[in-house]
């Protein structure tokens, strides 16, 4: 365990050093930002993100001077709301579709996983669009708004936004879950414990889906950095005024600015794969890296 927080450490280290690299050297090498002379030295950026509450940013809008916080904060927490109801949910969904799929005949099984593998095929602009259109037209034949559409000023938009955000990662979890469950049935636990007279249903919760959240577990890295991509596609087209768009829309680039927006993504989601694979490894006995 020490040897797996050390290399974790390390990993960090490393990782902050080429963070840095990444966003700072463009600027440097851009002749057009030479004259902005100390503001992009390597000092004075550190020193910024050592007191970030002291940051300041110029906006797009109206050219003024802000201070970065707490503007910069609410969207970050309206976005990790998103994302992280997003990914609950999909999991949430991925169960429920896993444990109907069990009690299915092996013909309605094969027609669901067709279906589910078409929805999967359809990109998330697709979703969004498709949704959007839906809730417009029923509110054109009904005068029923279900939800907002588009998020305006300060509003914010969850239906549209959630929903765009879980459908192909649900699909996702319920394909590796699906793929890990075949793979229990034919471990001798689940014979013997059947043989015992337990009820199937008390087999899937108590220890068939135990081993399959260790694998989803591991795989979670990717769905998560496939739902932030999707959160770019969402946030651009439901006009949500969050931290993923905020980059692009609201603030002039800085390197400080652009720096602690990469970091502020990077490092919880590295703390939080670093405790899953702790987790798995204290679990299985088995460090992933």
């Amino acid at each position: 365990m020490r040897r797996f927080l050390w290399k974790k450490c390390v990993e960090l280290t490393i990782s902050l050093f080429v963070i840095f690299l990444i966003c700072y050297l463009p600027f440097k090498m851009d002749k057009s930002a030479a004259g902005q002379g100390s503001s992009y030295s390597i000092k004075d950026i550190i020193s910024q993100l050592l007191s970030p509450n002291q940051m300041m940013y110029f906006s797009k809008n109206t050219g003024a001077e802000r201070p970065l916080f707490p503007a910069i904060w609410e969207k970050y927490i309206y976005t990790m709301e998103l994302l992280a109801i997003g990914f609950f949910v999909a999991l949430a969904a991925a169960v429920g579709l896993v444990f109907l799929y069990t009690f299915l005949s092996a013909k309605m099984q094969r027609v669901g996983k067709a279906i589910l593998g078409m929805m999967e095929s359809v990109p998330d602009v697709m979703v969004v669009l498709i949704l959007q259109l839906l809730i417009m037209q029923i509110f054109k034949l009904t005068g029923v708004e279900i939800t907002n559409v588009y998020a305006f000023g300060d509003e914010r938009a969850y239906f549209i936004p959630l929903v765009s955000l879980t459908v192909i990662p649900a699909i996702m979890i319920y394909k590796m879950m699906i793929l890990y469950l075949e793979e229990e049935f034919e471990q001798s636990y689940v014979e013997y414990a059947y043989a015992k007279g337990i009820g199937m249903r008390t087999i899937l919760l108590k220890h068939m889906f135990r081993n399959i959240f260790l694998h989803i577990l591991n795989h979670s890295k990717t769905i998560l950095l496939f739902m932030l991509s999707t959160l770019f596609v969402v946030e651009g087209l439901s006009n949500i005024n969050g931290f993923m768009t905020f980059i692009l829309n609201d603030a002039l680039i800085q390197p400080g600015i652009l720096i602690l927006w990469v970091l502020m993504l990077f490092v919880p989601f590295y703390i939080i794969f670093a405790i899953f694979e702790l987790y798995i490894g204290k679990t299985t006995g088995v460090f992933t890296s």
